[in-house]
């Protein structure tokens, strides 16, 4: 688990040092509780895939074959209360195809191929489709 540190400047000749000390153990004693959950919305996945609200980043392998992606339509996604979401390709082999639900295009085309290692594509829902952003 990351943990988040913040570094207070040294405010000793302006402030009372006491003060700040005690806001600094708070400070920290508050950030401590902070648990940051990075798995949250992160999918792996090694064959075809519908994606759902859940989703927020898809780590694709490829090395069993080619993987499509399929996206909602844009109106089922802004219900859903979502914006966009990250596909990414972890291995050379093979390929993604990501395909827009519905008569949705993607900047315009039907589909988007991704061949390279690590590429990886943040899909936002706008009027009439997707963008690549």
């Amino acid at each position: 688990m990351k943990r988040l540190v913040i570094t207070l400047p040294q405010f000793r000749d302006i402030y009372n040092g006491e003060a700040m000390r005690a806001l600094t153990r708070l400070l920290e004693q508050t950030f401590q509780r902070i648990k940051v959950d990075e798995t949250k919305g992160q999918t792996e996945i090694t064959g075809d895939h519908t994606v759902t609200a859940e989703d927020s980043l898809l780590l694709v392998d490829t090395t069993s074959g080619n993987v499509t992606i399929t996206l909602p339509t844009v109106a089922r996604w802004m219900i859903d209360g979502k914006l966009s979401f990250e596909v990414k390709k972890m291995v050379d082999a093979n390929r993604v195809r990501v395909v827009p639900g519905g008569s949705d295009t993607i900047d315009g085309y039907p589909d988007v191929l991704i061949y390279v290692k690590n590429t990886a594509l943040n899909f936002r829902a706008i009027d009439g489709g997707w963008a690549i952003v």
